[in-house]
């Protein structure tokens, strides 16, 4: 057994096999009071998948990746609780996972509910040309690499390029939710790029072309995307325009956003590394793949940018830092020379001597360095996203002054009507990326608990449920949608009927023979031996019975696979490890499973049969059939 606290939510992974290393995950939302075990619609509770990463907890709902059914361990899917932590819609298809497990899933934290996430698609038209381009730029880096020096090799910088970009074959597609993965959609590309060049995405879907960005298990190649909690709105990422994302030095770019990633533009040709200041007023970066002695840095969100030189020997930038709330002006940047020495530079912005910032409780007034702003999914007139329109105070990109570092930002939030945006998929369901619409996912992922007792043809099941968190009023309800009747529930209706229909009709045939009193029921004539055709078709029907009654445990036994609640089931003592230690299932682990032992099971079972407490009423809510 291995725990998590996170948030309002304790998750606890109970091992259910160790021969098959599956587990229950458990959850608590109340501290532990009352424990309820999770219902994914693969599996319903006992998951056969051995690694598992909770991505988020932070909004009121538990964000989950679970490693692709196939065993595949380079793909996943992400599945959204509700806001008990309970019931688990999917969410994303194909999410990329490293070898080292690694999930590209990240959160913007400066606005509610928007991720960021790459996924795996299907290689097709658009991509012609793509992997031939790969293979050369592959050569290529491992031809520099080959000469490069020891500190090229140390960091990664072409020795470690060329060993990722030949085995990256995937085609990667980077997607965005405004929605706490209630929906997704393509990332909409710049109309130009940094030097004022149109793209070659007009007239051009989504699919086919669109703005891509490295996650975080490209950090030896390129920098993630990246948001901090104290510049709202903006977001930084290194990636390409076109069908998917590309892996070559020449192909990559600096993108920057600054409404929570609806739109896009180039802050730079080739791949850099960056720093957020003043509240998201001031952006830092350096070059990422070569060395550099210069500095490129913006002070109006990206309106403009401006480079200086901050040493005539070329260096290798390591990365770029300032203070944790990233309020500051002042930055370190790091790296190595040539000859491998460190070096570090303390870079002071204050040297530009600019204004505090005023009038932040008049913001959009003349007079003013303030304006507002208000997120947006960019869908309908509403301005609202989760059900609330939030307006924000940035500073205008034309005020050349400092926020300061004890800036507070001003919000005014409004409540709005409920639209079919505020609802996400219901257990069993299932949205395309660029999609609202749920649809019916098939009978795996819908479990079968849903379906009425007596089930014929098709029932009404709940296709929508409202994001957690969610705050709209009113507006848009969502309706029942018909759906199949698992097959399981048609064949054992079907039998019950049989099995019925078969007993009333022998219950009639031994009355009719009943009728004539005892002796003519059981006359023997010892000249004939007469073989009674009523006789016959008794037994007939009685044997068609037996098999329907034991066809319909077989049955039912197939379709739940569960086994009775043991004492022990939720006996959470001896819980040392954290979960993501369980989820990501490293090398590290240490320890192996102990072989099975059946008296000792027994004997165990008979040591422990009374549940109390909290782990009582998880044991009365676990569904055993």
């Amino acid at each position: 057994n291995k725990f998590m606290i996170s948030n309002e939510f304790i998750l606890v992974a109970k091992v259910s096999s160790e021969e098959r290393q599956t587990v229950n995950l458990m959850v608590s939302n109340d501290g532990g009071n009352t424990w309820k075990a999770a219902l994914l619609p693969s599996g319903m509770g006992e998951l056969e998948e051995k690694w598992y990463t909770i991505v988020d907890t932070s909004e009121g709902a538990v964000l989950l990746h679970l490693n692709s059914e196939t065993g595949a361990t380079d793909t996943g899917r992400i599945f959204v609780s509700d806001s008990e932590g309970y019931k688990y819609s999917q969410s994303l298809l194909h999410n990329v996972r490293s070898s080292t497990g690694e999930v590209e899933f990240d959160k913007v934290v400066s606005l509610t509910g928007v991720y960021l996430a790459n996924v795996v698609a299907q290689a097709d038209s658009a991509d012609a040309g793509y992997e031939k381009a790969k293979q050369a730029a592959t050569e290529s880096v491992e031809q520099d690499a080959s000469e490069g020096s020891s500190v090229d090799r140390r960091h990664g910088r072409g020795w470690g390029k060329a060993s990722r970009m030949a085995k990256e074959e995937r085609t990667i597609r980077t997607v965005i939710s405004f929605d706490k993965g209630g929906s997704w959609r393509y990332l909409k590309p710049p109309r130009v790029n940094s030097q004022g060049q149109p793209y070659f995405c007009s007239g051009k879907p989504l699919q086919d072309c669109a703005l891509h960005l490295h996650g975080s298990s490209s950090w030896d190649l390129y920098a993630p995307f990246y948001s901090s909690e104290n510049c709202v709105g903006i977001i930084m990422g290194t990636g390409n325009v076109g069908a998917s994302l590309r892996f070559e030095p020449e192909e990559t770019s600096t993108f920057f956003s600054r409404d929570g990633g609806l739109t896009w533009v180039e802050a730079h040709k080739g791949a850099f590394i960056y720093e957020f200041g003043d509240h998201g007023g001031l952006i830092v970066m350096a070059d990422d793949l070569k060395k550099t002695g210069e500095v490129i840095f913006t002070w109006n969100e990206g309106e403009s940018w401006y480079d200086f030189k901050v040493t005539n020997t070329p260096f290798e930038v390591d990365n770029i830092i300032t203070e944790p709330n990233l309020t500051s002006t002042t930055f370190v940047m790091f790296g190595t020379r040539e000859d491998g020495s460190g070096v570090v530079y303390y870079l002071k912005f204050d040297s530009l001597e600019f204004p505090a910032c005023k009038g932040s409780s008049f913001a959009d007034s003349v007079s003013s360095d303030y304006e507002t702003w208000t997120a947006s999914d960019g869908r309908g007139e509403g301005l609202c996203m989760l059900g609330q329109q939030i307006t924000y105070t940035r500073r205008k990109r034309t005020s050349q002054c400092w926020n300061g570092e004890a800036f507070e930002r001003p919000t005014v939030k409004k409540t709005c009507a409920c639209t079919e945006a505020d609802f996400a998929c219901d257990v069993g369901f299932v949205r395309q990326v660029g999609s609202t619409e749920c649809v019916f996912g098939g009978a795996e992922m819908m479990p079968e608990r849903f379906a009425p007792t007596v089930c014929q043809g098709t029932y009404g099941a709940t296709a929508y449920r409202k994001v957690p968190g969610n705050q709209c009023k009113g507006g848009w309800s969502p309706h029942l949608i018909e759906v199949p009747c698992p097959s399981a529930s048609a064949w054992r209706s079907f039998l019950k009927l049989g099995l019925f229909v078969l007993f009333i009709m022998g219950a009639c045939h031994f009355g009719r023979n009943f009728q004539g009193g005892k002796k003519s029921s059981f006359e023997f004539r010892a000249p004939e031996t007469r073989l009674s055709f009523s006789s016959l078709a008794s037994s007939l029907l009685m044997l068609a019975a037996g098999l329907c009654g034991c066809l319909g445990r077989l049955m039912a036994k197939r379709s739940h696979e569960y086994e009775k609640l043991k004492g022990e089931d939720f006996d959470l003592d001896g819980v040392r490890e954290s979960l993501n230690d369980f989820l990501d299932e490293d090398d590290e682990d240490g320890h192996h499973p102990s072989p099975y032992n059946s008296a000792a099971l027994d004997k165990k079972q008979e040591e422990a049969r009374v549940v109390t407490g909290a782990a009582a009423s998880a044991a009365r809510d676990q569904a055993v059939p």
